[in-house]
């Protein structure tokens, strides 16, 4: 770990999180990293998650209405004052080395730090999620690790974010995908092996109730086949026509 490590941003959307939010918050903690700091932004909870933020005296949090995940990721990136940034919803998980991994990067120049990501499915078994990190890769949404599924899975200088602007409060189903390609099209992403969180992949959660979805979804995001070199754009095309029919 670099001997001036940077001071890491922890910001938390939630609502009606009791179940799981106090791991998550528990998670950051067990980093035993020394420059970071967690704001929560809460939704309007009523299910007891309030008592739970209230159990934690280090956090920074508020409760209100706001207008979805992406509004409320904004408001906390409003209060940041990190030089690092990262998402941790409230029923995800860091691993306990996470912050620790992608210091070293980070100290040496590295704008956007992307690890593996482990998903734990409903009936209890996982996978882990290795992404890809180039812009056309991504934009192979239909292959598996496409992308990095979770934001646990990636921390970014607040450059990045202020370069991309703020999260679309009118996609609440894709606005992390949205905001990766758009910062993969400014930034190269820097790639190391450490799985860095764990994302419950559970009813309730919007990746598991947007499943079956995803190409109609997804299509919004063809205008970046724009900057695909000619090539890379009809394999592209192929290659979608054969998943899905020529239609598509």
């Amino acid at each position: 770990m670099p001997a001036n490590p940077p001071l890491i941003s922890v910001i938390t959307p939630c609502l009606n999180g009791v179940r799981y939010s106090g791991a998550a918050i528990e998670s950051v903690l067990a980093q035993e990293y020394p420059a970071f700091e967690h704001i929560v932004v809460d939704g309007g909870s009523n299910d007891g998650t309030l008592e739970v933020l209230q159990r934690y005296p280090h956090l920074r949090w508020t409760s209100g209405p706001d207008s979805g995940q992406s509004d409320a990721m904004n408001k906390g990136f409003a209060r940041a004052k990190g030089e690092v940034i990262v998402y941790l919803n409230a029923d995800d998980y860091f691993e306990p080395h996470a912050f620790r991994a992608v210091a070293g990067p980070l100290a040496n120049g590295a704008n956007f730090v992307v690890g593996r990501v482990k998903l734990i499915k409903i009936d209890g078994s996982s996978f882990i999620n290795d992404p890809q990190v180039t812009l056309p890769e991504m934009l192979r949404w239909w292959r598996n690790d496409a992308y990095c599924y979770n934001s646990t899975g990636y921390f970014y200088r607040r450059e990045v974010q202020e370069s991309v602007g703020p999260f679309n409060v009118d996609d609440h189903y894709t606005m992390d995908f949205e905001f990766l390609v758009e910062a993969a099209r400014r930034y190269a992403f820097t790639k190391i092996p450490d799985v860095l969180g764990c994302f419950r992949l559970i009813p309730g959660t919007k990746t598991f109730e947007n499943s079956g979805k995803e190409h109609e979804t997804f299509r919004r995001f063809e205008p970046y086949l724009d900057l695909l070199e000619e090539h890379d754009r009809e394999l592209y095309l192929r290659e979608r026509t054969a998943n899905f029919g020529a239609q598509n």
